[in-house]
């Protein structure tokens, strides 16, 4: 379970946006102002980040599996190497998201907003 809430979440935002390696898994923090957030080897198993704003987020090597990013904006987001393994990504917007390596076998991509400039090579879809 996370080690951190919402709430301290949210006034790490306020600060220097860094939660590389930090357990969130399991938290709600749908809606959020993510954008250009660190999350680098994060647990985010679980998470539910449904209308989330991850533009340019940094969630390299992070766990989201079963998370719900349900409508998230990834925009821009670096996504190498992440494990998406169950989770919803129904409706996401991955424009110019960078996924090489991100484990997409068994999420739910339908809907999914992306252009050429989404980088899908050697993703495992």
């Amino acid at each position: 379970m996370a080690e951190l809430t919402r709430k301290d979440v949210i006034l790490c935002l306020n600060g220097n946006r860094n939660l590389m390696s930090v357990d969130l898994s399991g938290l709600d923090l749908s809606g959020l102002d993510l954008r250009f957030t660190h999350f680098e080897n994060a647990n985010l198993a679980h998470a539910k980040l449904a209308h989330a704003q991850l533009i340019g987020a940094f969630l390299r090597n992070a766990n989201l599996q079963g998370a719900d990013l349900y409508r998230a904006n990834l925009t821009g987001a670096d996504l190498r190497g992440t494990n998406f393994d169950h989770a919803c990504l129904t409706d996401a917007i991955l424009t110019a998201a960078q996924l090489e390596g991100a484990q997409l076998a068994t999420a739910d991509i339908s809907g999914v907003i992306r252009t050429r400039e989404s980088l899908w090579q050697s993703t495992s879809v």
